[in-house]
């Protein structure tokens, strides 16, 4: 096993039964119902990966001892840097921009926002609110835009206690797949 796939493994195992913010679902529920929903979109692997490993920077916060539930974290930030020396940009880039693209929605499409949970709309101020006209060309033009607005619909719908979820172990082998595809150890 690669050690970032043993390193993921450890973060949901040691973090993933913490409550994700004030949603109704575990860190780990939430990913794995993430990564199910792509997989039963077909939005493609590397989108299930992407979905699955999305909020791994509130896992390596917990890990460092830190208190998780500043809605302002840049958790996706610290996620993507971690993630990039193991995994292709196709899969890191939806994770580095999933907070934008929630401010991107809000900004674009004037039903999304009543779409959003109680947690979501809170942290949606302190992540900057709505995108400018600005922010919003310079957010269309990244690496990803598309993936990145298909994970941020996602997140919004992995919030259901008792939904199904991918298993773990399945989502690992996926995540191993591609960090043997780049190179293997590093």
């Amino acid at each position: 096993m690669h050690e970032l796939v043993e390193k993921i493994d450890n973060l949901f195992r040691r973090h993933g039964s913490a409550h994700y913010g004030p949603e109704p679902v575990t860190l780990l529920h939430h990913s794995m119902q993430c990564a199910d929903l792509a997989r039963n979109q077909m939005l493609g692997d590397k989108l299930v990966v992407s979905a699955g490993l999305h909020d791994i920077g509130h896992l390596l916060i917990l890990d460092d001892g830190e208190a998780y539930g500043d809605a302002n974290d840049h958790h996706e930030q610290l996620g993507a840097d971690f993630l990039e020396q193991y995994l292709p940009a196709a899969i890191v880039n939806p994770i580095r921009w999933h907070v934008e693209a929630k401010r991107f929605l809000v900004a674009t499409e004037p039903a999304y926002r009543a779409t959003l949970s109680a947690g979501s709309i809170a942290s949606l101020v302190q992540q900057g609110g709505a995108m400018t006209e600005a922010e919003m060309q310079t957010f269309r033009a990244i690496d990803g835009f598309r993936e990145t607005v298909h994970l941020r619909r996602l997140d919004d719908q992995a919030k259901a206690p008792g939904a199904p979820g991918m298993v773990l172990g399945d989502f690992l082998w996926l995540v191993e797949r591609y960090v043997s595809a780049r190179g293997g150890s590093q």
